[in-house]
């Protein structure tokens, strides 16, 4: 999806962190600010909030309050260009969030004016998950301060993270998909507010525009939602057991790993997918199955190569096992096990070769024994030349 966002002022040349040109959000504010009289509130709200964002993706790493930070600039600002301030500060204040939008309108004279009422109620939404709940698409339609949609596009593997936000106007929305359906708006507020809230606690922090233009605007907007409580899914004692069980009696009967170990393997899967999976342990996707090989497996499990090299073909049974309970079609399941099949020669490079990781420890204790460090190419070529010459050398007589 890629609809077209509402058009804002051109903004020149945009900061990058830490780049030589770099421009501060607080010159881009005294910059545009001006420009925003006569234009609809909705720009300048959508103006204000790219200002929060420019702050947020280039704050340092050491920084909490990035925006309060530029509002306390904004507000020094007034003694030195007190009317690109001010019309900077009450844009900010028309999207007020505390504690920062608290700030804003302080910082703002009494005679000033300022769109800072509270956020309009959605007049409906619509929520879309795929097959798997591996993506969520939120729409939300607003008729204040004049008619437009606010679109979320959301993953979820640990958590709700937002992908992507963009504002619509009519004329330049994108459809949702067709079985979009329409739900609750308190509880789309609440799964909104709380994707938000979990994407800001990413580290590293998402700083690319997609997330941070409109994130204070949307901020604002769902601001007072109550608070998502999402319990994840759990298995009981017998579920866990049966599907160990089917693991067993589903296995390949050429596999060569013994029925402790396919036991073991099945009790991996599950603690995975109960600690990992938003959805719950059974909510194994594409993008899921593609994480537990390539990214969590190597670092979390060990095991020997041989083990290693069933692992894909007993998570295919798995996933199968786990989606046919959730209710899936097979044509789903087809395309988790696909996505397990495709990462396999990339999954089964990824094992230990104990053959290698013998000979990097040789070579780590020759170079060490030299008194030098592995950052010494030197003393690394002389380690495995003196490896491969032992090797090579013929076997002492005996006696």
């Amino acid at each position: 999806m890629s609809p077209k966002k509402r058009r804002k002022p051109d903004r020149g040349r945009t900061s990058t962190r830490g780049g030589a040109h770099a421009v501060t959000p607080l010159a881009v504010a005294l910059r545009e600010a001006p420009r925003l009289t006569g234009t609809d509130r909705l720009i300048v709200k959508l103006v204000a909030s790219s200002w929060l964002g420019l702050a947020w993706s280039t704050r340092d790493t050491v920084a909490t309050d990035a925006e309060g930070d530029l509002v306390r600039e904004i507000a020094r600002a007034q003694r030195s260009r007190p009317d690109r301030a001010r019309a900077a500060l009450a844009a900010l204040a028309a999207i007020a969030v505390p504690p920062w939008g608290d700030e804003a309108r302080a910082a703002l004279p009494a005679a000033a004016s300022a769109d800072s009422g509270g956020p309009p109620r959605p007049v409906s939404t619509r929520r879309w998950s795929d097959a798997w709940d591996s993506e969520r698409l939120y729409v939300l339609a607003y008729a204040e301060p004049v008619p437009h949609s606010v679109v979320v596009k959301a993953v979820v593997l640990d958590g709700l993270v937002v992908e992507e936000l963009v504002v619509e106007v009519p004329g330049e929305s994108t459809p949702p998909p067709e079985d979009a359906a329409r739900d609750d708006i308190d509880a789309v507020l609440a799964e909104v507010a709380d994707a938000l809230r979990q994407t800001d606690e990413l580290w590293p922090a998402r700083d690319d525009g997609e997330y941070t233009e409109a994130r204070a605007f949307v901020r604002w907007l769902v601001q007072g939602a109550p608070r998502l409580v999402e319990p994840r899914p759990s298995l009981s004692a017998a579920e866990r057991a049966w599907m160990v069980d089917e693991l067993v009696a589903r296995r390949c009967p050429w596999s060569r790993l013994d029925e402790p170990t396919v036991r073991q393997f099945a009790r991996i899967f599950i603690g995975y997918g109960e600690r990992l999976l938003f959805a719950g342990p059974l909510a194994w996707s594409p993008t899921a199955a593609v994480h537990f090989l390539l990214d969590w497996f190597p670092v979390e499990v060990s095991v020997d190569p041989e083990v290693g090299s069933e692992v894909p073909a007993l998570l295919s049974v798995w996933v199968q096992i786990a989606l046919e309970r959730r209710g899936l079609t097979q044509e789903h399941i087809d395309e988790v096990v696909e996505a397990v099949v495709s990462v396999e020669d990339e999954f089964t490079e990824s094992l230990p070769d104990p053959e290698w990781d013998a000979f990097r420890e040789e070579i780590t204790r020759r170079v060490e024994a030299e008194g030098s460090t592995l950052r010494n190419g030197a003393a690394v070529h002389r380690a495995v030349l003196a490896h491969y010459a032992e090797a090579a050398a013929p076997p002492a007589p005996e006696g």
